[in-house]
């Protein structure tokens, strides 16, 4: 095939769901939310359509508004060429019996089962037209990638539309009950005190969620009382509809008695790579016609952070479900937070231009609690941004909010994905000391954070070795994305929060829920004792990374003993007794007491206070004293030397998952 120059058009500001027509190169891009890179191959792959909905097509399409200009760069000077090197030893090496099962160029884009949009037709069209091209031993040349397809075009134009007009269409009358029911009256309010209000706090794993649930609920504390918060899904599973109804079914129950008549309010806090909208059903199917009471929705707030924004930072690969968050007439505020301040503003643009009449609001506790109006807007502030955003799309010609019909049916939640196939979490539950800077580098060697020197190598397969330096084989498709959690690292400290991921190293922060904030559910779990350390992490990624085996194995090699336990080791090993004569008389007095009935030798007599031996002579310690306490010294050195191997090691207690997230 020919090396084709690149050349993109001009970013003319136009309707976004327009795709340009490409001039004979593998680039179509137009201004706006549609502005995309189109790859055209023979063979099934998965893509980017231009809103950043994956599916499964023969041709793929990136958005280059979504991206940062260094991955447009990375795309432009990398990807294109690498491609069409790609297609060049492809052609060469192709017959016609294997060209239909030929990894397709771009196969690092895992199937997401999402509808084909492409008619069979023009694949078998493409394909005919490429076999054909070689006929007679003439080089093969891939028309597919450079034609001018209007119905490719049509194509994509046609999944763009659907993309924005699906979430603006009232596809599901609950969800529209559920974000335009107005507040209940006071009297009508006391008159059903079950229902009660609900702040969803949503955001990919690790985008500050819980950092956000505090300020909201210390806002509400000074106005309504200690809200309940919920931390869903629970025990590390994969999230469902009916943790919703869990969630506000407790929140009703712990609500103490003096309070029974005011209404409740719920801040439900979720970490899942689910869309918004995929959310909201869920919570509307409990909330407006559950068995918890009718509920309304107080606020939407989605939560993104540059830390866990782009699952390969290297390609510019954005998470699965970042973009599906971010839903355009649903959302009241946006809390946007990471670590690097340039990437930061990146990420806040992408917002605005996705959401551009949604206040945002910086993820540090000062600028959270200052945001009273933002996060918790009033009924009639909040139908007035509703509105505003759904008037611009309509002014954007996104879609008119009636276009599709009302009964169409719910499309069932998919599982998050992403470069290395479907995504999955694994949640793991310890005891014992934690050394954070073990686990800091044994996660470094999983790719967290990514490596810039390991940039994966083009086209990364599930069969490919992976980048130079890097680890082949079965692994090649397995990664971690990101790693959460709260922990108690040392015996009588205060809880943390443990955040990595592809973009930032694993850190520790103060764990942000105070212990008088009730959680209703999904508390994380902690020793028994309530001050010994330990506590729960949540992995994330694909691929043999996340079996238990291997995270159990990879936690037990980070175990420490911290300051305060080898303290506390030191000062147990001064305080053990190993000889009798070491024995103080409360500890005889427990001994004697303890073997006071046991069996007498021949001869011997005891009257309940003395022992007589057969010469009438009287003691007040048992004849085998001497054997009991040689017995009562070594269990407790028996007892001393497990509770030191439990001071300097990390028991895993269980392990959970993998599930899809």
């Amino acid at each position: 095939m020919q090396q084709l120059p690149l050349q993109q058009q001009p970013a003319a500001r136009r309707d976004p769901r327009v795709i340009a027509e490409p001039a004979a190169t593998p680039v179509a891009a137009s201004g706006g939310l549609g502005e995309a890179v189109v790859f055209r191959g023979t063979t099934s792959a998965c893509g980017l359509p231009p809103v950043c909905h994956l599916t499964s097509n023969t041709h793929v399409a990136l958005p280059l508004e979504a991206m940062s200009p260094a991955a447009r760069r990375f795309l432009i000077q990398l990807v294109l060429p690498a491609w069409n090197q790609t297609c060049r030893e492809a052609s060469t090496a192709s017959t016609e019996s294997r060209s239909e099962t030929h990894r397709s160029p771009v196969s690092y884009f895992k199937d997401m089962d999402a509808p084909n949009p492409f008619p069979a037709a023009l694949h078998r069209a493409h394909t005919f037209a490429i076999q054909s091209s070689a006929a007679g031993g003439a080089v093969k040349t891939w028309s597919a990638i450079m034609a001018d397809d209007n119905a490719v075009r049509s194509a994509i134009k046609g999944l763009d539309a659907e993309e924005l007009r699906g979430p603006m269409s009232g596809l599901d009358p609950s969800v529209e009950a559920l974000l335009l029911q107005p507040p209940l009256p006071p009297a009508a309010a006391t008159a059903a005190p079950t229902t009660g209000a609900v702040t969803l706090v949503v955001g990919l794993p690790g985008a500050d969620q819980i950092s956000v649930a505090a300020a909201v609920a210390s806002m509400l504390e000074e106005e309504v009382g200690p809200p309940g918060v919920a931390l869903l899904p629970p025990a590390g599973e994969q999230l469902r509809g009916e943790h919703f109804g869990m969630a506000l079914e407790a929140a009703t129950a712990v609500q103490p008695p003096s309070r029974r008549r005011q209404q409740p309010h719920l801040v439900l806090t979720t970490s899942s790579y689910l869309g918004l909208m995929e959310q909201l059903r869920m919570l509307a199917a409990a909330a407006v016609g559950g068995a918890a009471g009718r509920w309304r929705l107080a606020a939407v707030v989605v939560c993104v952070s540059d830390d866990v924004s782009y699952e390969e930072p290297g390609r510019g690969a954005m998470a699965g479900g970042l973009l599906a968050q971010l839903l355009p007439g649903f959302v009241d505020c946006v809390v946007v937070g990471g670590s690097n301040t340039a990437k930061v503003s990146e990420l806040s643009q992408l917002v605005s231009h996705r959401l551009p009449e949604v206040p945002q609001v910086r993820s540090s506790r000062t600028q959270l609690l200052r945001a009273r109006e933002e996060l918790l807007p009033s009924p009639a502030e909040r139908v007035a941004r509703l509105s505003s955003q759904r008037t611009m799309a309509e002014r954007e010609a996104w879609a008119p909010i009636a276009a599709a019909p009302a009964a169409a049916p719910a499309a069932a939640p998919a599982a998050g994905g992403g470069l290395l196939g479907p995504l999955g979490a694994t949640r793991v539950v310890f005891e014992g000391a934690l050394d954070v800077t073990l686990l800091r580098d044994a996660l470094a060697d999983l790719g967290l954070p990514q490596d810039p020197r390991k940039a994966p190598r083009l086209p990364l397969g599930v069969g490919d070795s992976g980048a130079p330096g890097a680890g082949g084989g079965a692994d090649s498709s397995s990664s971690l994305v990101c790693v959460s959690g709260c922990v108690r690292l040392s015996q009588g400290a205060g809880l943390s929060e443990l955040q990595g991921s592809r973009q930032v190293a694993l850190r520790v922060k103060e764990w942000p829920l105070r212990g008088d904030i009730p959680l209703v559910m999904g508390p994380p779990a902690l020793p028994d004792d309530g001050k010994g350390p330990g506590g729960d992490l949540l992995f994330v990624g694909s691929g043999p990374t996340l079996e238990p085996k291997r995270l159990q194995a990879l936690l037990e090699r980070c175990g420490t003993s911290s300051t305060n336990s080898a303290a506390a080791s030191v000062s147990a090993a001064a305080s053990v007794v190993t000889t009798a004569a070491q024995l103080t008389a409360t500890q005889r007095a427990a001994v004697r007491a303890a073997h006071l009935w046991d069996p007498l030798p021949e001869g011997y007599c005891f009257n309940g206070t003395q022992y007589f031996d057969a010469f009438g002579d009287a003691s007040l310690e048992h004849p085998y004293m001497a054997r009991f306490i040689s017995e009562w010294l070594s269990d407790q050195h028996a007892k001393e030397a497990a509770r030191e191997e439990q001071r300097g090691g990390l028991r895993v207690m269980r392990v959970s998952g993998p599930v899809h997230v």
